[in-house]
């Protein structure tokens, strides 16, 4: 389906119904749309969800990018795939063009030591083999837990305390501020907060 032009694709995309979340896709709701290929990304909430579709005689194409030029080709099989081809080679061209401009921008430039935080109770952050954290990268920041072994490892609050990034970015269940960035505001010498950049 091509987008309208009075649409922006984030404007149509808001306008679907919600089926399910990083945390679990809820079965039913997407059997009642009757899909013809179900697209997803198979996470540890997500996965018995996504083979059960896939046991019912759904298409489920399977996704999950990596590194940037895996967002773009997988763009570009979605587009395949809907038959919205056209479109989605734009938006994959339009992607790469923007990594490149980021990459110009921000690569020579001293790295920002930031700090991701995924959640706040038990802490999560990730690490350097995350895509979170090589947007980071290529956004001029430096993870400062990039050298943990585990993808989405578990941390105490004195590892953040030590690593003392100056910028901490927390991300949550939807749109809203979590709760758990202005906990950070407890500790003044902390160098992120000391500088007013909790995002």
């Amino acid at each position: 389906m091509e987008t309208s032009p009075s649409l922006t694709p984030n404007t149509a995309a808001r306008r679907l119904p919600r089926v399910g979340n990083a945390a679990g896709i809820d079965l039913e709701a997407v059997l009642a749309l009757k899909p013809e290929l179900v697209a997803a990304w198979p996470n540890p909430g997500s996965v018995r969800a996504i083979d059960r579709l896939a046991s019912l005689g759904i298409a489920v194409y399977r996704s999950e990018p990596r590194s940037f030029e895996d967002i773009a080709r997988t763009l570009e099989r979605l587009g395949a795939l809907a038959g919205t081809g056209r479109v989605a080679d734009a938006a994959a061209r339009a992607f790469r063009a923007r990594v490149a401009r980021l990459k110009a921008e921000y690569s020579g430039r001293t790295p920002v030591r930031v700090f991701y935080e995924v959640w706040g109770r038990p802490i999560v952050t990730v690490n350097g083999a995350q895509l979170i954290s090589k947007a980071i990268r290529l956004c001029g920041g430096e993870n400062v837990f990039a050298d943990l072994p585990q993808i989405a490892p578990e941390i105490d609050r004195e590892a953040v305390l030590r690593a003392n990034p100056q910028v901490i970015v927390a991300s949550g269940p939807d749109a809203k501020r979590p709760a758990w960035l202005d906990a950070w505001k407890a500790f003044p010498g902390l160098a992120a907060e000391a500088r007013g950049h909790l995002y």
